[in-house]
């Protein structure tokens, strides 16, 4: 079987997810120092640090490894994961003492075949006869797949890498479903020593495509399985299996009745009503769920955001209590609470949720966090949940029906967006856009790729905000997103149209789900076009946004051209020879010559101005071992091109992304966003610092 390149995860909800599994799973975390290999246990982590247990003795022995980089690995949910962390310094944590490692960037998958589909959690025995010796062994399987198995030996049994060879065939038997004996034949393909796993590749499994199907079949079912059970696998045709598809089936006669399940979006009010009740929770699945059994006796409000947004949406929209999710923000709920109950709106009754693992010890942390109580959610009890929720209700707040009687009226739309709505003028500038969207993070994205040639206006996406400021304004654009808080994006472009703004050109945003239905609608309500920006391309937001100025404009528009032309850059983009080179990319030349003489002669190094093609033909035509740009090169940012440097043909060769911002938080969240490893700051420039920094970097991968 072909070997693939180890997958990257860079989402930090992912990132965030496997480290509140190795908390939760009290799993241990393997560090690599100095050709050793330490176990230690991740004691907890936020957005820039990692705090793992060092004994003292580990810390006076390897004292010299402060600001080095030591690889640290993760065995979570059947995979193992791994990174170089760079060392932040030694302590205490919570009384123990710890290790502080830089937060990752993205993890690495160490997974060259892709066999698994399904994680077991050691559920299915298994035997397997290797063809070397004849000898019949006991083991337990670790994760299954279309294409092959990862198993362990059974416990007290020899590990598979002693009893086993590389490229060993072994015969395996094992039940997929209870009495239901599967045997096949299959080739080890490699070991994960740490764990104690093999994983093989079948030879002859599935034998035929009904064969084929059924896997397929029992794939699904696991998967379906598993979200019932809170995430955990169960064995399809098993008497747990049988009583969790009892439970679901009694749950959905007891939910009531209902239209369709609406289609996950970012408006907060999920049912009308007062008095409102307000979910927090990052399942969509979840606040549905809950909402459908409280919508007799109350309003249901959503959100998944930060606690400044649920602080407003509460001054705004006036919920009287407030339910939080123990997992909300991938495991941070009980923190959210606790900052939650302490901010101007922490007045109102909170109740945590969550499963019934540890229910007492979640009790008492609900209570120490300022929550009123801990509600169990999984599993559901319909009728104990809706009842909990009255009383509660009725102790904190008051009798129902007159929280009923005295609920106010809805204010009319008009007002709520002259509270609500952005400060129009984001950027001042030539032709301004006007984007529409309540995603601040979005606008600010957006904003970055096109205030270098363009004024930028803001508004959450009401049409009669829109007509106001196109008619004092006159922004040469609208980019209106799909997803608006009142209605779709579609429908209010047809709006507009319909009230004379058709001389105005119009382009739909959004994802890439259903593109081709979506182009048609973008057409049909009077739009150009429908242009992808989730996931976010700043370069081709930049073109078709030219592209379309250039179709309603008499002017000769002022294009960036992204292919390579060495003629227009620097005359000396080969600035200094060497085995291997950095990239400097920017305009600015005299920062160029003080990294020139910071670097001296640690390495070859190469300047360019831009554009992107330039960029990438120049690290083609030299071993460059690292790229670093300017955040702004030429009318495009650094983050756009870093985004398609790591995503495209150069993805191996790490980007850094160098800048004068203050907020440098914010920078470097978005740098490691777009795929770059790091934001430098050059301003005031430190020569010491930054080429400190630069070696810090170059130091990870060699």
């Amino acid at each position: 079987m072909k070997k693939h390149p180890h997958p990257k995860v860079r989402s930090h909800h992912e990132l965030s997810h496997v480290m509140q599994t190795m908390i939760s799973s009290e799993q241990k975390a393997n560090l690599f120092i100095e050709g050793k290999k330490i176990k230690s246990s991740l004691l907890e982590f936020n957005e820039t640090c990692l705090f793992l247990s060092f004994p003292k003795l580990y810390q006076v022995k390897f004292r010299n490894i402060a600001a080095t980089h030591i690889k640290v690995s993760f065995f979570v949910e059947g995979k193992i994961y791994y990174s170089l962390s760079k060392v932040l310094g030694f302590g205490k944590y919570a009384g123990e003492e710890a290790i502080r490692l830089k937060f990752p960037g993205y993890l690495m998958i160490d997974d060259e075949y892709d066999l698994a589909d399904v994680y077991t959690e050691y559920r299915i025995p298994l035997r397997f006869t290797s063809f070397d010796d004849g000898q019949q062994r006991k083991g337990t399987m670790v994760n299954f797949g279309k294409r092959g198995i990862d198993f362990v030996a059974a416990d007290g049994g020899q590990p598979v890498h002693k009893s086993l060879s590389l490229g060993t065939d072994v015969e395996c038997h094992f039940e997929l479903r209870p009495n239901q004996e599967t045997v096949c034949k299959a080739k080890v393909l490699y070991f994960h020593e740490d764990e104690g796993i093999a994983g093989a590749e079948f030879l002859n499994y599935p034998a035929d495509e009904a064969q084929e199907k059924l896997v397929s079949d029992w794939i699904l079912e696991s998967r379906r399985l598993q979200k019932q059970n809170a995430g955990h696998f169960v064995l399809p045709g098993s008497r747990d299996a049988k009583r969790i598809e009892k439970l679901a089936a009694r749950a959905a006669e007891n939910e009531p009745e209902d239209t369709e399940k609406p289609q996950e979006d970012n408006r907060p009010v999920l049912f009308p009503g007062e008095p409102k009740v307000l979910i927090l929770s990052d399942s969509f699945d979840r606040v549905y769920q809950l909402g459908r059994l409280l919508k007799k006796d109350f309003g249901i409000l959503k959100n998944r955001g930060e606690l400044r947004d649920i602080v407003n949406l509460c001054k705004f929209l006036k919920p009287s209590m407030v339910l939080i999710d123990e997992q909300y923000h991938v495991g941070h709920g009980f923190d959210m609470c606790g900052r939650f109950t302490k901010s101007p709106r922490g007045d109102l009754p909170v109740m945590m949720m969550g499963s019934a693992k540890d229910r007492e010890a979640k009790e008492n942390r609900a209570m120490r966090e300022g929550a009123a109580g801990y509600l169990v959610v999984d599993p559901l009890n319909n009728e104990q949940f809706v009842n909990t929720i009255r009383e509660n209700f009725e102790l904190f707040v008051g009798p129902l029906t007159e929280a009923k009687a005295k609920a106010k009226p809805k204010e009319p739309p008009q007002k709520k967006v002259a509270v609500l709505d952005f400060e129009p003028v984001l950027h001042e500038g030539p032709k301004p856009i006007l984007i529409c969207t309540p995603n601040q993070d979005l606008i600010e994205r957006c904003a970055m790729t096109l205030s270098a040639g363009h004024g930028i206006l803001q508004t959450r996406g009401i049409p009669k905000k829109i007509e106001a400021l196109t008619a004092e304004h006159r922004p040469a654009l609208l980019l209106i997103h799909e997803q608006l808080d009142h209605r779709d994006g579609f429908e209010t472009c047809e709006l507009l149209v319909k009230a004379g703004l058709q001389e105005t050109p119009m382009l739909i945003v959004g994802n890439q789900n259903d593109l081709r239905i979506k182009q048609n609608k973008a057409a049909t309500c009077g739009a150009v076009d429908y242009l992808v920006i989730d996931p976010y391309d700043g370069i081709m937001l930049q073109q078709k946004v030219t592209e379309t100025l250039a179709l309603f404009s008499t002017e000769a528009p002022e294009t960036t051209d992204h292919s390579p032309d060495l003629t227009q850059d620097y005359p000396d983009t080969l600035w200094r020879e060497g085995d291997s080179y950095v990239l400097f990319a920017s305009e600015n030349r005299p920062l160029l010559e003080k990294i020139g003489a910071a670097l001296g002669d640690h390495t070859g190094l190469l300047f360019s101005k831009g554009p992107l093609g330039n960029i990438e033909m120049l690290a083609q035509l030299h071993n460059t071992t690292l790229i670093v740009l300017d955040e702004t090169v030429g009318s495009v940012t650094g983050f756009d091109i870093a985004k398609r440097l790591t995503s495209g043909s150069l993805e191996e060769i790490p980007v850094v992304i160098m800048g004068k911002s203050n907020d440098l938080v914010k920078m470097k969240n978005l740098a490691v966003r777009e795929g770059a490893l790091e934001y430098l700051p050059y301003e005031p420039f430190v020569k010491d610092l930054f080429l400190s920094q630069i070696r810090d970097v170059l130091s990870m991968f060699h």
